[in-house]
C-alpha cells in the first residue's frame, strides 16, 4: 500500500478545499451515480426494501425513462421523501440492481444551471450550478439527468432539492484560528492514517462504509483513498460550515445524523446556502451529538433531485389506496370489488387474504360481473378461500361464457380437459374452445390445434395435419395474439412432420409483425437453422438485431454476443453487436457494460477508444460482471492496453472463476497444468478443471475430459482420475457415445474407481453402438470373444 505523507495530505487538502469554488469541468464523469455514491451494503438493503411486497414504495412518473428503463421511486408517499434510484431494464419491471441506491430529501434551492454532463451510464449525471444569491459554483450529481437535459438547457432559474453526504464530519475551530487547509490536512492524516500501515483498517469507524467513498476502497480496503478523492471521479467538496439544526434518523436500518448546515462563503454579503448533510452515526468523532452553532468540517458529496415545474399528481399511500378501494366496493362499485379481490389474491403490498378475495369476487359475481364470475370460478377451481369444487367452477364459467365471455369458455374448456375421463369430456372441451374463438378468445386456437395431435383424435382420424392447418389459417386471419401463434409454431416443430415446418415459420413471421422480442428471436432461429425457410444467415442476423432492439437489457446482450461472433447460422455484424452492447450497458447490465468496453478497447464495431473502453470495463467488473473481470484480467496478464501486472491479472481472473465463468475456470486449469502462465500445479489444474466441468452441460464436457484424462494419465493420482471419470459417466448418461465407450472400458477393466462388471460394460457398449459408434461395435465383438474364451477355458 502506498504511504501518504503529511506533505501530500496537505497538498490534497488544499486541492479539495479549492474545489468549493471550482466545478469539476475538466474531470472525467463517474461511471454511474450508484457506483460513486452508494456502497454494496446500502444497495443490498435498498434491494431488500424494493423486493418487500409490504413496503411503501411509489415510482415517480416524471422520472420515467422509457428508452433505457431507468426510474426513481419513493419510500412512503411524500414526493419530498427518501427515494430509490435504479434500473428496470424493461418497462413494467420493478427497480432492480445493478444501479440501485437511496436518494435522500433535501433543501429546495433555485439555481442558475451553467452546464450539465452525463455519467457513463447515459442516464444520470452532474449539473454545475450557482445557487440564487450565492457566489459559489457547485457540482451536484443528479439521478435521471437524461430525462431533464432539454429542460435544463433552457435559460432561467431551475429548482433542485439538494442534499449532501459526509465522508466524515467533525467539530472544527473557526477559520480565524485554524485554516480550513490545516483542518482538512489533519483530517486526512488522522482519519485515513495512510502513513501507518498497521493502523489502517477499513472496518474501523473512521473508515466506515459511507456512500461517497470510491468503490475501489470497499473492494479490497487498500487503495489510496484520499488520492482517489483528489484524482478520481467523485465530485467531493471540503466544507467549513455552521450547524443550524441536528436530527437523528434511520435509513435502511442504519442510524444517521441529518445536519442542516450553512455553508461558508468568501463574501459575507452572499446569501447563505443551507444544505442537509447526512452523516452516518459511526463516523462522528466524539461521543456527544454535534451542537447547534458549532463549526464543523468534512468531505461531502452533493446530490440533487431536479424538481419538475408545474403541479404534480398527489401520491396515495398503500393504506390510502386500500381504504379507497374498500370504501368504493362497500358502496356497491362493482369494478372496485374486482380491484379489491385482485389485491387480496395477489397480496401485492398488502398480504394475501384468500377469504377476502373470495368474498369480493362473490359480491361482484352476484352483481352480474363477468370478471366476478371468472374470479369466483378460479377460487372454486383452486380451493382459495373456499372448498375446492370443480363442478361449481364449471357452472360459473358457463354462466360467464353464456353472457358473452370468450375467456370464460376458454377456461371452461381447459378445466374440462384437465379432468377428462372420456371421449364425451373431450367433446365438451372441444365445443367450449369453439365457442371461445367465436367470441374472440383467439388464444383458444392453440388448444384446438393441440387437440388434433391427441391420441383420442388420432383414433377417429388418422391424419391430424389438415385440420390443424385449417385452425392455423383461421388463427392467422383472426389477428390472433403473437404468443398463441408462437405456441402453435413451436408445436409444429416438435411434431416433426415436414408438412408443418413451413407453416411454423409462417406463424413466426406473422407473430414477428407485432415487433415482440420473442417472436423476432424465434424467426431469427428459423432462418439460421433452416426451419421452414431456406437457411439465410443475412436474414437471421437481421431478425436477431431486431430482437435485440426490441428486447430488454439481457436480450440485447445475448443478441449482441451472437452477432459479434457470427456463428451458428448467423452472419457476423460487429457494428450491430457493439450498438446492442451499448444499449444493454445503458440499461444497467454489467455484462453489457463489460462487452461494450471490450468492443471499444479493441475497435470492434466502433472506432477504437481505449480510455472509454477501460472505463466501461471498470464499471462492469465493480458491478459484478464475471466476463468483464476475465477480460480485464487477461489484459493485465498480457499487458494489452494496460500496464502489465500478472499478479493483479490473476486476481481478476480468479474473481471471474469464483463466479463459475467457464472460460475463466478453463484458463486457470490450463495455466496451472502447462505451467506457462502460473507455476505448474497438477492438483490445482485438476481442481479448476472439475469446477469447469460442473459449470457446463455434461455433454459439452465429454470431449475435453477424455483428452484431459489422457494428458493426466501419468501425472494425476488415482483418486483424481476417479473424479474425472465420474464426469465422463455423466456425459455418457447424457447420451454421448464416446463417453459411453469410455465408461464401458472402465467397467470392463475395473479402472478409476469402477468395479469390474462385464454386464455394465456390455450395456454401455450396446447403447453407444445403437447410436452408430463403430468403436463400440468393435468392443462388443471383443467382449463376446473374451467371454467365450473364459467359458471355454
Amino acid at each position: 500500500m502506498d504511504e501518504f505523507t503529511s506533505e501530500e495530505a496537505l497538498d490534497a487538502a488544499s486541492k479539495i478545499e479549492h474545489l468549493l469554488h471550482t466545478p469539476f469541468f475538466g474531470k472525467p464523469p463517474c461511471d454511474s451515480f450508484a457506483q460513486a455514491w452508494a456502497t454494496d451494503e446500502i444497495r443490498a438493503k435498498a434491494l431488500e426494501f424494493v423486493r418487500d411486497q409490504h413496503a411503501e414504495f411509489h415510482e415517480l412518473a416524471e422520472y420515467a425513462d422509457k428508452e433505457y428503463g431507468w426510474g426513481v421511486g419513493l419510500y412512503g408517499s411524500r414526493r419530498e421523501g427518501p427515494a430509490i434510484y435504479g434500473s428496470h431494464g424493461a418497462p413494467g419491471v420493478p427497480l432492480m440492481p445493478p444501479a440501485l441506491c437511496p436518494v435522500m430529501p433535501g433543501a429546495e434551492i433555485p439555481c442558475d444551471v451553467r452546464a450539465t454532463r452525463r455519467y457513463i451510464n447515459g442516464y444520470d449525471g452532474e449539473v454545475f450550478v450557482q445557487p440564487a444569491g450565492s457566489l459559489m459554483n457547485l457540482a451536484a450529481t443528479v439521478p435521471g439527468l437524461r430525462v431533464f437535459e432539454k429542460t435544463l438547457a433552457r435559460p432561467g432559474v431551475h429548482r433542485f432539492s439538494f442534499n449532501a453526504w459526509a465522508l466524515f464530519a467533525f467539530p472544527a475551530s473557526a477559520p480565524e484560528t485554524e485554516s480550513a487547509q490545516e483542518v482538512l490536512a489533519d483530517a486526512a492524516w488522522n482519519h485515513f492514517r495512510m502513513g501507518d500501515k498497521d493502523a489502517f483498517k477499513p472496518e474501523e469507524p473512521s473508515c466506515a462504509l459511507i456512500p461517497v467513498m470510491p468503490v475501489s476502497f470497499f473492494k479490497d480496503g487498500r487503495d489510496k483513498a484520499l488520492k482517489d478523492y483528489v484524482n478520481g471521479n467523485a465530485c467531493t467538496y471540503a466544507l467549513h460550515s455552521v450547524i443550524r439544526s441536528v436530527e437523528e434518523m434511520t435509513l435502511l436500518g442504519e442510524k444517521y445524523w441529518k445536519i442542516e448546515a450553512a455553508v461558508d462563503e468568501k463574501d459575507p454579503a452572499a446569501v447563505d446556502t443551507v444544505l442537509p448533510i447526512f452523516c452516518p452515526e459511526l463516523i462522528w468523532q466524539g461521543e456527544v451529538p454535534p451542537a447547534v452553532g458549532m463549526r464543523f468540517a468534512g468531505f461531502i458529496w452533493i446530490a440533487a433531485r431536479f424538481l419538475p415545474e408545474g403541479p404534480l399528481e398527489p401520491l396515495l399511500s398503500r393504506a390510502d389506496l386500500l381504504a379507497d378501494a374498500i370504501t368504493r366496493a362497500e358502496s356497491g362499485d362493482v369494478q372496485a370489488m374486482i380491484e379489491l379481490a385482485d389485491i387480496y389474491t395477489e397480496g401485492f403490498r398488502v398480504g394475501k387474504d384468500d377469504a377476502e378475495a373470495f368474498r369480493w369476487y362473490k359480491a361482484a359475481a352476484e352483481s352480474g360481473s363477468i370478471d366476478g364470475l371468472i374470479g369466483l370460478a378460479d377460487c372454486y377451481k383452486e380451493g382459495r378461500g373456499t372448498e375446492k369444487d370443480s363442478e361449481a367452477a364449471k357452472a360459473l364459467l358457463l354462466r360467464a361464457g353464456s353472457a358473452g365471455s370468450g375467456e370464460a369458455f376458454k377456461e371452461l374448456g381447459d378445466l374440462i380437459h384437465e379432468e377428462s375421463h372420456s371421449s364425451e369430456d373431450e367433446k365438451q372441451a372441444h365445443e367450449a374452445y369453439q365457442k371461445a374463438v367465436k367470441l374472440g378468445a383467439t388464444e383458444a386456437y392453440a388448444s384446438l390445434v393441440i387437440e388434433c395431435f391427441t391420441k383420442d383424435f388420432r383414433r377417429k382420424q388418422k391424419d391430424p395435419v389438415p385440420l390443424a392447418l385449417k385452425y392455423t389459417a383461421e388463427a392467422m386471419k383472426a389477428e390472433t395474439d403473437p404468443t398463441t401463434l408462437l405456441m402453435i409454431s413451436h408445436l409444429f416443430t416438435v411434431v416433426q412432420d415436414p408438412r408443418l415446418l413451413k407453416p411454423a415459420a409462417d406463424l413466426a413471421e406473422k407473430a414477428a409483425e407485432s415487433g415482440e422480442a420473442a417472436a423476432l428471436f424465434i424467426l431469427a432461429t428459423y432462418y439460421a437453422h433452416g426451419v421452414g425457410r431456406d437457411p439465410d444467415p443475412r436474414k437471421a442476423a437481421q431478425h436477431l438485431k431486431a430482437f435485440g432492439e426490441a428486447g430488454d437489457a439481457r436480450q440485447k446482450f445475448e443478441a449482441a454476443q451472437i452477432l459479434l461472433n457470427g456463428d451458428d447460422g448467423y452472419r457476423k455484424d460487429t457494428r450491430a453487436a457493439c450498438q446492442l452492447f451499448e444499449a444493454s450497458a445503458r440499461m444497467g447490465s454489467p455484462d453489457g457494460a463489460g462487452a461494450y468496453g471490450y468492443c471499444l478497447v479493441n475497435g470492434y464495431g466502433s472506432k477504437q477508444d481505449i480510455e472509454l473502453g477501460l472505463r466501461w470495463l471498470r464499471k462492469a467488473r465493480y458491478e459484478g460482471s464475471a466476463k468483464a473481470c476475465f477480460e480485464y484480467g487477461q489484459m493485465r496478464m498480457d499487458g494489452r492496453f494496460v500496464r502489465k501486472n500478472r499478479k493483479d491479472g490473476e486476481q481478476w481472473i480468479r474473481r471471474a472463476a469464483e463466479q463459475n465463468l467457464p472460460v475463466a475456470l478453463l484458463y486457470l486449469s490450463d495455466g496451472y497444468f502447462y505451467g506457462d502462465v502460473f507455476k505448474q500445479s497438477i492438483s490445482q489444474a485438476i481442481s479448476w478443471r472439475l469446477r469447469y466441468y460442473a459449470a457446463i452441460p455434461p455433454e459439452n464436457a465429454a470431449e475435453d475430459v477424455l483428452n484431459f484424462m489422457d494428458a493426466c494419465f501419468d501425472k494425476a493420482s488415482e483418486k483424481q482420475m476417479a473424479e474425472l471419470a465420474r464426469v465422463v459417466e455423466k456425459a455418457a448418461d447424457a447420451g454421448v457415445p464416446e463417453a459411453m465407450v469410455a465408461v464401458g472400458d472402465y467397467y470392463m477393466l475395473g479402472f478409476h474407481g469402477f468395479k469390474e462388471d462385464h454386464d455394465e460394460a456390455f450395456r454401455y457398449y450396446r447403447e453407444a453402438a445403437s447410436l452408430g459408434n463403430k468403436e463400440a461395435e468393435e468392443r462388443i465383438e471383443n467382449l463376446k470373444k473374451f467371454l467365450k474364451w473364459r467359458i471355454d477355458d
